[in-house]
């Protein structure tokens, strides 16, 4: 069996830590981060027939780096294409959302796979409560004991359509009118929309941690403090939030958040994953170690 390509986009390290643990049952994997590609000019090639996306559910939709990278990706249409999308709790509309992009390369997914992960954008929300050990274990637990079956799935590139039947993140009305407007305007008009968005209080010591491992390269340190450009598409990842070690970067009270709750919440970044970690996938691909 020849390599297999698996473009992931991780914020806070759920999708890493999935698909490093996948890694080690296929170790024909090559992992190439979705962050080292987006200022590529042209098409993006990939070198294997055999070729998986996978991405955390946002607002129970395709992430718009993973959406962006879809649209670039070079398809010939005789690729096996597979994703594995993971969640909280709400059901993912994103093997939709592929799929709308890959009709138009003659291409579709021949299976998707849904796995549950701790919730790192609820930080914005009120009583959020960082996930505790047991719950961390329940959520390793269960990509472990689906990983094999994956596993042959891929091995085999059988069709797999595995059904979510979560309830979905939102009524209707939102789901079909206001999220797809407000992912357009982040993506096309991001300062309409982002604007005051996130800060940092005053407990910022300037470290530049949020620089670093901001994918979207939307953070400047300007007089030892993060200034957000908000004229830069914002990928919704909370990394920034999520990494910041003293706490202080904020989620402002503006409709890209709605209400943001950040100041009285703890964070959550993965525990198998560092900053450093999240910081690399800005490297240039083939840089990757």
């Amino acid at each position: 069996m020849g390599n297999i390509d698996i473009y992931y986009f991780s914020g806070t390290g759920n999708t890493l830590y999935i698909v490093n643990k996948l890694k080690e049952h296929i170790p024909e994997i090559r992992m190439i981060p979705v962050a080292s590609l987006l200022n590529v000019d042209g098409w993006i090639y990939s070198e294997s027939k055999t070729i998986g996306f996978c991405f955390p559910n946002h607002a129970g939709h395709l992430p718009i780096p993973m959406k962006m990278l879809i649209k670039k990706l070079h398809l010939e249409g005789d690729e096996y294409l597979f994703a594995l999308c993971n969640s909280a709790f709400s059901k993912s509309f994103a093997p939709e959302d592929i799929d709308k992009i890959l009709r138009k390369k003659s291409c579709r997914l021949s299976a998707h796979f849904n796995l549950i992960m701790p919730d790192n954008h609820a930080i914005v929300t009120k009583d959020y409560r960082i996930p505790c050990k047991e719950e961390f274990k329940r959520c390793e637990d269960q990509v472990q004991a689906k990983l094999d079956h994956i596993k042959e799935i891929i091995i085999n590139r059988d069709t797999y359509n595995e059904k979510d039947a979560r309830p979905a993140p939102f009524p209707l009305w939102i789901d079909k009118v206001l999220r797809p407007l407000i992912f357009y305007l982040v993506e096309k008009h991001p300062s309409s929309v982002l604007k005051g968005a996130f800060y940092a209080d005053s407990k910022c010591n300037g470290c530049t941690i949020c620089k670093k491992v901001c994918p979207a390269d939307r953070i400047a340190i300007i007089d030892g403090r993060p200034v957000f450009d908000c004229k830069k598409t914002c990928f919704g990842c909370y990394a920034c939030l999520n990494f910041c070690p003293v706490e202080s970067l904020q989620g402002g009270s503006k409709w890209y958040n709605g209400r943001s709750y950040t100041t009285d919440n703890g964070r959550y970044p993965h525990p198998y994953a560092s900053a450093n970690d999240i910081a690399k996938q800005k490297m240039a691909w083939g840089n990757h170690k």
